[in-house]
């Protein structure tokens, strides 16, 4: 069990909860927390045996660990890869809740929002399992041809358009990631043609190892089916941003629903814009929370047309109250990015701010405040830390 925690907590921190997608499991994921936490255990084994009752017939995890590491292509088959990560996110989400880190926020991306959107409350446990199966099949049908892939690039939408898009029109952006890197999505064919001229331009790049291009336009052979699909939501109890539209989550405006679960697998994933509107925010409102009253954000003054006006308001700079991004993740973590993205945006409204109101004493409140954790990942040796990591954040929140 964890000790050194504090009973006396001043302040709880404003806690983000991102939950990562798609992006690499090994068959060592999480063994760790597996044993030693008798809830992370407790979680994994119930959806499992939901999985394994009602869809496949057979335990994910069990078939997870008769995979070899090496085996990229049975590690990438979507049955898998959706279940375990699936499993394995909600299951720490639980073990976080165990030890009262709760989040303010939260978002996913791509596969990531299947489990976010049972963790805030917009569909039950056994909906979600129904969701994460149907998104499976589906998705397993796109790589029948093995023609396509997805890459990222370390540069930015404006210098992929105005250099590259022309000449590769069949190459489309999956995914925003920070403002300069991005995801591409494309044929095989014409990728590789693509990396002989980032070679001479010296771009750098990554070959993802998945055989399809998520959020493109070769996902909308599999619109009807998706759309077809008929499954029960609520209003989310826990404010939950999205990285199609990066804006929260509402039964009436924006429902988890078969049409937004088709959106989240043809749009792309704008995951830096999604990350700028929480952090604008948590600096406008920290208290940010649903009224269950009336279903309506408390004391929201945000103007999703008018972000500029915030950084003219003295509130803005004025926000003190610590903020955690704690990624829920598989493998490949994408902290980095978000970390960059709310870096640069503190530096760019703080200097504004101390411009406006030539004041430079609170230069860095926000910037210093702000945390950012990952929970799974391999050490420069290839070892996993995953219950370090877990007690190392539980600690790092509540000793703020």
């Amino acid at each position: 069990m964890i000790s050194g925690i504090e009973e006396d907590i001043k302040e709880k921190p404003f806690v983000v909860f991102f939950f990562s997608g798609q992006g690499g499991i090994h068959n060592k994921l999480a063994v760790e927390l597996y044993e030693k936490e008798p809830v992370f255990k407790k979680w994994t084994d119930d959806i499992d045996n939901i999985l394994k009752e009602k869809y496949y017939g057979y335990s994910m995890i069990e078939k997870l660990k008769s995979i070899n590491d090496d085996d990229r292509e049975a590690l990438y088959d979507q049955h898998l890869a959706h279940s375990i990560l699936f499993i394995l996110q909600i299951s720490l989400f639980k073990l976080y809740k165990h030890y009262d880190v709760t989040p303010d926020i939260i978002y996913g991306l791509s596969l990531g929002e299947i489990a976010s959107s049972y963790c805030s409350g917009m569909i039950d446990l056994e909906t979600a399992c129904f969701v994460l199966y149907s998104r499976a099949v589906s998705i397993n049908k796109t790589f029948k041809e093995y023609d396509r892939t997805l890459v990222s690039v370390d540069i930015s939408e404006e210098n992929f358009n105005s250099k590259y898009s022309l000449k590769f029109p069949s190459i489309e952006i999956a995914c925003k990631i920070h403002a300069h890197t991005i995801t591409l999505g494309g044929k095989i064919t014409d990728i590789n043609q693509l990396f002989e001229l980032f070679d001479i331009d010296n771009v750098s790049y990554k070959r993802l190892p998945i055989a399809s291009s998520f959020h493109t336009s070769s996902m909308e052979s599999i619109r009807e089916e998706i759309l077809n699909l008929s499954f029960d939501y609520s209003q989310p109890t826990i404010t939950h941003f999205s990285t199609v539209t990066c804006k929260p989550f509402d039964i009436k405006t924006q429902p988890f629903n078969s049409f937004y679960l088709y959106n989240n697998i043809r749009e792309p994933c704008l995951l830096e814009e999604s990350t700028k509107n929480i952090y604008l925010f948590h600096l406008n409102n920290n208290n940010l929370n649903y009224d269950n009253n009336n279903n309506n954000y408390k004391n929201n003054e945000y103007n999703y047309d008018n972000i500029d006006k915030l950084t003219n308001q003295k509130k803005y700079n004025q926000s003190k109250k610590p903020i955690f991004i704690i990624e829920i993740s598989a493998q490949y973590s994408l902290i980095y990015f978000i970390e960059k993205t709310i870096y640069e945006l503190s530096i760019k409204y703080n200097d504004k701010n101390n411009n406006n109101n030539n004041n430079n004493n609170n230069n860095n409140n926000n910037i210093n405040n702000n945390k950012f954790l990952s929970t799974l990942y391999r050490d420069k040796n290839g070892d996993l830390n995953t219950f370090k990591n877990v007690i190392s954040n539980i600690k790092e929140v509540y000793k703020n």
